[in-house]
């Protein structure tokens, strides 16, 4: 019987062997004209593909691999062969490929691309679907669409990309509402950005998610300026420009942008102001549990330039009261280069706004900033304005320069969530913090002189075990390169700093958001004044909590009151 079994069993597993088969084959390319057949030919679609040499498209009539109703599904292998002279135009999904659901790696491509979807709809947004089912246009060198189960794997565009948003360098939209985990690495962009709506990244326009499965994109950079002036949806990072995750984690790792990131609109709030920064422009975690973010081991050297949103790191991060079972944390990340935004700007992030009340917060931690920011209002040098996230262990050796709400770490806190900045160093600026709350901890937060930033025995709440190694400059990330960094010299703490209060401005924008963003927080109608502190001629500690003062009086108090009891029994 069991014999019996062990050959049915078998001949069940080479019928399916038999099935694969009959649908996926290998195949090899290696001229232009088998490339072009692949293009027309959706049957080909499954099959698992190998080039053999170069391939050079000039002068041949060219179409996306894949689309919504028949994703490549295949193994694509473009064995460090290059594709040139691509000339892609389409309407919808556009680029080598249109949408994937397989493995797209090893491989370089030049030339054009463009998608002309919405061209002749003057009410074109970055939101504007493709069908009634709800499914996005998307452009990229290489991928236009990377939906659940894809990987994407050694990557480099050097094709021009021109379309409406959802624009990339190597990929589009990165788009999982499956079960398979989605992975981009080791990708690279050095093809000109052209969106002609919001949502645009160097490498990748977009990453939306709504499953638990990981979507993780690691060691990838960008090489090229990123730029928009539209009105509508301006989200601009030089690795990724716009980031959702509806359910599930989403994580962005040892990545690096060299290019300078530039948006610029009229709008005076709402979602359609620009958001620019070095890695992420805008993300937003929201609605599951396991909604979640991390951007870890990050880089950014180019410029950020904005006129009303701009980080070194992440533009903005709005985070979710359902959002408890992951913590979305920023670590381990590096700004060196200036950032100006005219409302909300910081070396790290611009705005942070988390409803999570959760013991898994939103943290910005071990995270150094050495560009110059410079901010009309809620400047600072790690977070321009912080709702409900914490700052730990980051350091900032550049100067903030603004008019109001400005902080050598934080510009300015918001909101009724209790948050906590501590254990951070800053190069001298009168304020640590421009604007408080009564719901802000602070603890161990030291004023550097520019003579102090190199002394390592100065950065006790550093953990140089672990999270930090000292550079010649100033301590850095562990396992980040950075190259030289420049203090700004001459900065020095007076022996005696009397914070100056700044007030909070009379009225205060709020972006408002569409009915897929979280609303955001408000600011308290009242505030805590700075507490005035003492410090040695180097360093300035900024004082921790009230609260040990206040327990120390009634503590004397109570004592008081005991002994004059006793000595009113004694007398009678």
């Amino acid at each position: 019987m069991k014999k019996h079994f062990l050959s049915a069993f078998a001949v069940v597993i080479l019928a399916m062997a038999l099935c694969v088969s009959a649908f996926a084959a290998d195949i090899t390319v290696g001229t232009a004209d088998e490339l072009v057949a692949v293009m027309n030919d959706s049957g080909m679609w499954a099959d698992n593909i190998t080039l053999t040499a170069d391939i050079d498209l000039s002068g041949k009539t060219q179409s996306a691999i894949g689309d919504y109703a028949t994703p490549y599904s295949g193994t694509f292998d473009g064995a460090n062969h290059t594709i040139k002279g691509m000339n892609i135009v389409g309407n919808g999904t556009v680029g080598l490929f249109g949408v994937v659901s397989g493995t797209v790696k090893n491989l370089t491509v030049y030339g054009t691309v463009e998608n002309v979807f919405g061209a002749d709809n003057a009410e074109l947004n970055a939101e504007t679907k493709l069908d009634e089912e709800g499914r996005y246009p998307g452009t990229a060198g290489i991928v236009a669409i990377a939906m659940s189960g894809s990987t994407l794997e050694n990557l480099v565009n050097y094709a021009d990309v021109k379309g409406p948003g959802n624009l990339g360098g190597v990929a589009g939209i990165i788009y999982n509402f499956g079960e398979n985990p989605i992975t981009a690495t080791g990708c690279a962009n050095y093809g000109a950005m052209n969106p002609t709506v919001g949502n645009c990244g160097g490498v990748f326009g977009r990453i939306y998610v709504k499953t638990s499965a990981t979507t993780v994109v690691d060691n990838c950079v960008n090489y090229v300026d990123v730029t928009s002036k539209s009105a509508d949806r301006n989200r601009l990072g030089g690795v990724v420009g716009y980031v959702r995750s509806e359910e599930g984690l989403i994580e962005i790792k040892n990545c690096r942008n060299e290019g300078v990131v530039t948006g610029e609109n009229e709008h005076p709030s709402g979602s359609n102001i620009p958001y620019s920064a070095g890695i992420a422009g805008r993300c937003e975690i929201t609605t599951g549990p396991s909604a979640a973010l991390t951007i870890a081991n990050c880089v950014n050297t180019g410029v950020i330039n904005s006129t009303r949103i701009a980080a070194g790191i992440v533009g903005y991060i709005s985070r979710g009261d359902a959002c408890i079972d992951t913590a979305t944390t920023v670590v381990n990340c590096v700004n060196l280069a200036e950032v100006t935004g005219s409302f909300y700007a910081g070396g790290i992030i611009a705005y942070t706004d988390s409803k999570c009340l959760a013991n898994t917060v939103t943290a910005i931690r071990d995270c150094l900033n050495a560009g110059n920011v410079v901010a009309e209002t809620c400047g600072g040098g790690i977070l321009g304005r912080q709702v409900g996230a914490n700052v730990e262990s980051c350091v900032n050796v550049a100067t903030i320069t603004g008019t109001e709400n400005i902080g050598g770490l934080v510009g300015k806190v918001d909101g009724t969530s209790v948050c906590e900045v501590k254990n951070s160093y800053y190069l001298y600026y009168p304020m640590a913090i421009g604007l408080s709350t009564p719901f802000c901890l602070t603890d161990n937060n030291v004023a550097l002189a520019s003579a102090d930033a190199a002394n390592k025995d100065i950065y006790t709440g550093l953990d140089f075990a672990a999270a930090w190694t000292m550079g010649t400059a100033c301590p850095v990330p562990a396992g980040v390169e950075v190259g030289e960094i420049t203090v700004p010299a001459d900065v020095v703490v007076p022996e005696t700093t009397a914070p100056e209060t700044t007030e909070a401005p009379e009225t205060t924008e709020e972006p408002e958001e569409t009915e897929e963003e979280p609303e955001e927080t408000k600011a308290p109608e009242t505030t805590e004044a700075p507490v005035t502190t003492t410090a040695p001629a180097t360093v300035v500690e900024e004082g921790s909590s009230a609260l040990p003062v206040i327990l120390i009086v009634v503590a004397v108090v109570v004592v008081v009151a005991v002994v004059a009891v006793v000595v009113a029994k004694k007398k009678k």
